[in-house]
């Protein structure tokens, strides 16, 4: 299995804000990105524990502040305020984000077209056996998330 890989980005700075190219073709990530995705959440959404089987997924915080889980691997605090970064996701890898500043915008580049909801993995954020520490006890969730399985009841990582 791939491992999962951050990216910290170009940053060019002064007193009005900052640029940072997320993307450049000639950047060399390894996979051929098809489709973009713009993620916006309010405070206290999570969202997640989401994941499938082929596509590889290219995230960049582009606003707020939020927690970052791939579950079993990674926990990452991201303030896209600060120091840019991209995050490469393999397939088969469960991931979900926590907004906890008033608002926060996710830019996704994926590897292979979005099929729904019924062609990926959904698993319960607070599922004991990933042991995962969100910083909000209640978060807002979808009634997709709400009704997620557990990780022992789905083939994830076959």
């Amino acid at each position: 299995m791939n491992d999962i890989k951050i990216f910290v980005l170009e940053k060019y700075s002064d007193d009005r804000g900052y640029l940072s190219p997320f993307w450049k073709k000639n950047i060399d990530y390894g996979v051929e990105f098809v489709e973009d995705r713009v993620s916006y959440s309010k405070k206290g959404v999570l969202r997640g524990l989401h994941g499938d089987s082929e596509t590889w997924k290219l995230i960049v915080p582009l606003h707020g502040v939020m927690q970052f889980f791939a579950p079993l691997v990674k926990e990452i605090m991201l303030d896209a305020s600060r120091q840019p970064v991209a995050i490469l996701l393999p397939p088969y890898y469960l991931n979900g984000h926590l907004c906890l500043s008033d608002d926060c915008v996710f830019l996704y580049k994926w590897s292979s077209y979005y099929k729904g909801e019924d062609n990926q993995v959904s698993v319960k954020y607070d599922d004991p056996e990933l042991n995962l520490n969100w910083k909000i006890k209640e978060p807002l969730l979808s009634d997709r998330d709400s009704h997620s399985t557990t990780f022992k009841e789905v083939a994830v990582y076959g």
